[in-house]
């Protein structure tokens, strides 16, 4: 596989999340909106046929109400969860894009390798001596993605790596704060539990949510996230044409 196929197969693999989540998001939304007309559920209960009158006649429409209330809640609950755990999706699947194109591209031209002779990095010898250049060239990426750190934000370290691939990316200030952001509220889903942390509040300080509480990643939100993420992966792929 070449850089360019790499860059070309991880755009299409976050294509394919976005994808599903807006399927499952479509579902939620039929299933907790559906019914709606308390009057009508109510009546249409009522005609059912087999159904004890004895029974239905408790069927008020207060009960009925409570019972859309539930549903809408739940899929406010269910749409949160949906979006969080789509958003460690495309967070992991940006982070593996720019490491295979990475390496792919270090495999490609052993100049771009030559970059790093001043770097010092941690590699184990079993990972030089019995793998494939491929495999070898991925080991280099990781390691050297270990040292790069994420202090200027991950949009900055992922722009950093391309670099050493001559790849320069532009990328506006807003998108770049939307990524920077979605990998701040991922590693808080994936590290700390879910919960909004004073490390979060930090990095994300336009989330109106308390310390200690549950991670809700909101509509808007989500889709700023998951629109940044894609259009710098699009860029990457963009790069080589």
């Amino acid at each position: 596989m070449t850089s360019f196929e790499a860059a070309n197969q991880g755009y299409e693999y976050l294509a394919q999340i976005v994808g599903q989540h807006d399927l499952c998001t479509a579902c939620l939304k039929i299933v907790g909106r559906q019914g709606h007309d308390v009057e009508n559920i109510k009546v249409t209960l009522h005609e059912k046929h087999g159904f004890d009158p004895e029974r239905t006649r408790r069927i008020t429409s207060v009960v009925v109400q409570d019972i859309i209330d539930q549903a809408k809640l739940s899929e406010c609950q269910e749409f949160s969860l949906l979006c969080t755990n789509t958003l460690v999706a495309l967070c992991g699947g940006l982070e593996n894009l720019v490491k295979d194109v990475v390496a792919l591209a270090f495999v490609e031209n052993i100049q771009f390798v030559e970059k790093l002779a001043d770097q010092s990095l941690r590699v184990y010898a079993s990972d030089i001596l019995t793998r494939t250049d491929e495999e070898r060239a991925r080991s280099l990426v990781d390691a050297l993605y270990q040292k790069e750190g994420a202090k200027r934000g991950h949009t900055e370290r992922f722009m950093q790596f391309l670099r050493y691939i001559d790849r320069e990316i532009a990328i506006e200030k807003q998108s770049g704060t939307a990524i920077d952001e979605a990998y701040e509220v991922r590693n808080a889903i994936v590290h700390r539990g879910s919960k909004i942390d004073h490390r979060l509040v930090k990095g994300v300080p336009n989330l109106s949510q308390e310390i200690g509480h549950p991670i809700d990643v909101g509509e808007s939100k989500f889709r700023a996230y998951r629109k940044a993420i894609l259009q710098f992966a699009d860029k990457i792929t963009s790069s080589y044409l």
